[in-house]
């Protein structure tokens, strides 16, 4: 059993989904770092310690922010680039083996078991790869019925729905 259909891109599908994965992927990072931030400043506010140290460990922790909010914008203009540079229409073709997807300017095929997961989100799900990356599906684009089979080929090949 296989499925082909097309999918068109948007500006609005490409930042949100590059929203959505920055989010979900690095959320519990920067709560992290701003809680350990915070955490140091009472202390050592408190404690009336505040000298060259803590001003350099929160300058790596300012750094550590500045450079994760960088990646966000430049991974988001990345993508809208291709978007333009592409024409935003690719076509997929699903199989029990393989996904293939295919542009106006590249074509790949893929075997199930290079993705690890399925992100859900309300507007789009994204098909994460194991080296990083991921493909975004805007639901108004794709049927119940393909979702499903989505759904399907990750586990069986031992991936994640979330």
């Amino acid at each position: 059993m296989g499925y082909r259909f097309t999918i068109h891109f948007n500006e609005q599908h490409i930042k949100y989904a590059s929203h959505k994965f920055f989010f979900r992927r690095f959320s519990n990072s920067i709560m992290s770092a701003t809680f350990i931030a915070v955490l140091i400043v009472v202390l050592f506010v408190a404690e009336r310690k505040i000298d060259w140290l803590t001003g350099m460990g929160l300058g790596v922790l300012l750094v550590a922010s500045t450079s994760l909010i960088s990646f966000y914008f430049r991974s988001t203009q990345k993508r809208l680039a291709r978007l333009k540079k592409q024409g935003g229409t690719i076509d997929y073709e699903l199989s029990e083996e393989f996904l293939k997807t295919k542009t106006s300017s590249a074509s790949a095929e893929i075997k199930w078991d290079a993705f690890k997961a399925i992100w859900i989100f309300p507007k789009a799900w994204l098909l994460l790869a194991r080296d990083g990356g991921y493909l975004t599906f805007p639901l108004d684009q794709i049927s119940l019925e393909i979702r499903e089979f989505l759904k399907q080929r990750i586990y069986a090949v031992g991936g994640l729905i979330e």
